[in-house]
């Protein structure tokens, strides 16, 4: 408040009055955090069935994990190769932070309902899955249950 009845106010609004979702995609992406982020949210989205069978909240929520994950790794990446020491309390918070919003969206895979127009005209490839444990075309010997 300006403190004069009918002044303006000096002070910034803390909260915009309108909001505007996904702001990844207005960041430039030649950063390597903002490429690893949004790398991350497309392979989350794809789990999610694609963008159009996420909900806005959902989308919300995918940002958010998108940018733990990447924080996650990052962190055990600058742990691993001797750059820097953990703080086992703050990377505990983002592991559990994850996990929460892991299970509020779902931690299976959902089916994407795609017409064969679709399928067809789309050029852009899903990103690469990960191998499911004892796909392992390499794995020579197999041992018993």
């Amino acid at each position: 408040m300006s403190g004069k009845k009918g002044m303006k106010s000096d002070k910034a609004w803390l909260v915009p009055r309108r909001y505007k979702g996904g702001y990844l995609d207005d960041l430039d992406g030649r950063s390597p955090a903002v490429r690893g982020v949004k790398y991350v949210r497309a392979c989350i989205e794809s789990d999610l069935g694609g963008t159009a069978n996420i909900s806005r909240m959902e989308s919300s929520l995918v940002d958010r994990s998108a940018f733990l994950v990447y924080l996650a790794e990052e962190t055990e990446l600058a742990v691993l190769s001797g750059k820097k020491t953990i703080n086992i309390t703050e990377y505990l918070a983002v592991v559990n932070a994850l996990s929460g919003l892991s299970t509020r969206l779902g931690l299976k895979r959902r089916a994407k309902s795609i017409s064969l127009k679709d399928y067809l005209n789309s050029s852009k490839p899903e990103p690469p899955l990960a191998p499911k444990p004892g796909d392992d075309a390499h794995n020579e010997k197999e041992t018993p249950l």
